[in-house]
C-alpha cells in the first residue's frame, strides 16, 4: 500500500528514528473531516496541515479544517504546509 509507505516515511522524516507511543500514523478511507474526528477520539490534540491563501500569508483553513475545528473533543491545531514538502509533491498537492 502506497499511502502507507508514504505516511510512515514521512512520519520517520519529521520525528526522526525515535517516535514515542505519543504518536500515531494510520491510513483510514472515508470521508476525511469524519475520518480524521474518529481517530482523534481519546488522543491529547489533532494536528492538520494548512497552507497559505496566498494574498496575505494567513492560513487558508478549507471545508475539512473547518469541520474538525467544529466537531472535534480535543484541541486542534493547524501546522503550515510547505508547497515544497516532498510528502505533498508525492501526493501531487503542490
Amino acid at each position: 500500500m502506497e499511502a502507507a509507505r508514504l505516511v510512515a516515511s514521512t512520519v520517520r522524516e519529521v520525528f526522526g528514528p525515535r517516535i514515542g507511543d505519543q504518536v500515531r500514523a494510520v491510513v483510514v478511507e472515508g470521508q476525511p473531516a469524519r475520518v480524521l474526528l474518529e481517530q482523534a477520539h481519546g488522543a491529547l490534540l489533532l494536528a492538520l496541515g494548512h497552507r497559505t491563501d496566498g494574498s496575505d500569508g494567513r492560513p487558508a483553513l478549507g471545508p475539512i479544517g473547518r469541520a474538525c475545528l467544529r466537531g472535534a473533543t480535543v484541541p486542534v491545531v493547524a501546522v503550515p504546509a510547505s508547497d515544497g514538502h516532498p510528502a505533498l509533491r508525492a501526493v501531487g498537492a503542490a
